[in-house]
């Protein structure tokens, strides 16, 4: 029976207390919102924001980019961002990515780039840092803006994306590290648009605190779920009751649920919610970001070469998630969790695809091969064994595909 759960929230009771007593009774909105930008630790370029998205909203609302403007997006991405462009009146053209690397396919930038690219829009996924060096000179040479999507990477380090970035999201929702069960800070180098961004965001309602108390309760009632045994009684009660266990986590994580997220982003962040991330961002050695990292890295060289592991050969490697390729992800994930390893292949990204057209080939690939495995901090290390065994068997029949090979259907424009 499943153990190990995939979700293990990095925040701890103390936090969630906090968070609970900050939502009854904080004030002093503007002074904490100023105080948690200060924390992000570069200068006047900080802006935060009821979320990444939010701020993300906000940001194309005051930079104002001619309609019909193409951005380059990663081929893997949350599906709200796709919509926020397209709320704006912008096209997004994805671009494939390198499993190996996470970052673009040699060449592919070129290909998908017209006369109408203002922007490239890059997502680090999965806890890795990508290497980037060859897009961010391309989009220099072009002029293009360059944005970083930086929330499945953060650590609470030093790092606050690459130095000349235009834009760099950092997100603090329910399942981020450092987590303040919402929230979001953004890096914006022009101060002109930063100050638009102030006065659009003024205008916004703040976050009610009947909101955010919901958001807590929520995050207690899934920390409460983390220890093995109880986890393991959590999954029994489901399956006695009929319920799917990985349609209810995935619904209970899910930060702007529905149609309307819109009315849902656009809101500022409430003074608990700034009191909360104030605590987590004062407090980095609180999470367990290097320990996740430290399990992560240990798997890996368990795992050996042959297992298809993505970001391997990344930059950096965090492990915010242990993310697999693998050619039968159902199988997989059945039979990790008949070892006790809530895994699962179903996940918040989407291949994204342009108006009219269809996703880029190798971004379906990488997606319907994908299979989330929990690193599993509390495995004895028996089970720890027979989870490196049930990987490298599921890996064993099946050739790894390189990039090179990863043919691209052609764009199709609308």
């Amino acid at each position: 029976m499943t153990r190990h759960a995939r979700l293990r929230l990095d925040l701890s009771w103390s936090d969630l207390l906090v968070g609970l007593g900050a939502g009854l009774g904080a004030g002093g909105r503007a002074a904490r919102a100023a105080r948690v930008e200060r924390l992000l630790g570069v200068g006047d370029e900080a802006f935060v924001a009821l979320s990444a998205r939010s701020g993300f909203d906000l940001y194309l609302a005051a930079l104002a980019l001619p309609a019909g403007s193409e951005v380059l997006v990663s081929g893997l991405t949350i599906p709200h961002m796709g919509a926020l462009l397209a709320e704006h009146g912008l096209r997004a053209v994805p671009f494939a990515l390198d499993p190996a690397t996470l970052a673009p396919v040699p060449g592919e930038l070129e290909r998908r780039a017209t006369a109408r690219t203002r922007a490239i829009l890059f997502a680090h996924l999965f806890g890795a840092r990508a290497e980037l060096g060859a897009a961010r000179a391309l989009a220099r040479e072009r002029g293009w803006l360059w944005w970083e999507d930086c929330a499945q990477a953060w650590t609470g380090d030093a790092w606050r994306g690459e130095p000349d970035a235009d834009l760099a999201l950092f997100s603090f929702g329910l399942i981020k590290t450092a987590s303040a069960v919402q929230g979001g800070l953004l890096r914006v180098r022009d101060d002109a648009l930063r100050a638009r961004m102030r006065v659009r965001a003024a205008a916004w309602p703040v976050q009610a605190r009947g909101d955010l108390l919901r958001r807590v309760l929520r995050a207690a009632l899934l920390r409460a779920l983390v220890p093995p045994p109880v986890f393991a009684c959590f999954a029994r009660l489901c399956a006695w009751r009929g319920h799917d266990l990985d349609e209810l986590l995935h619904a209970a994580t899910r930060g702007f649920p529905g149609n309307e997220f819109l009315v849902r982003l656009r809101r500022r962040p409430s003074a608990g919610l700034l009191a909360l991330l104030e605590r987590r961002l004062a407090r980095p050695e609180r999470s367990e970001a290097r320990a996740k990292r430290a399990i992560g890295e240990a798997l890996l060289a368990e795992l050996g070469a042959g297992v298809e592991v993505h970001g391997r050969s990344a930059r950096e490697r965090h492990h915010w998630v242990f993310a697999l390729g693998v050619d039968e992800p159902a199988q997989l994930v059945t039979r990790l969790r008949a070892a006790g390893f809530d895994a699962s292949a179903r996940s918040s990204l989407v291949a994204l695809a342009p108006a009219g057209g269809e996703a880029p080939a190798a971004s379906r690939r990488l997606l319907e091969r994908l299979v989330y495995v929990p690193l599993a901090l509390q495995a004895t290390p028996a089970e720890r064994a027979e989870l490196v065994r049930l990987l490298r068997e599921a890996s064993a029949t099946h050739v790894l595909v390189p990039a090179a090979r990863a043919a691209e259907v052609p764009l199709q424009r609308g």
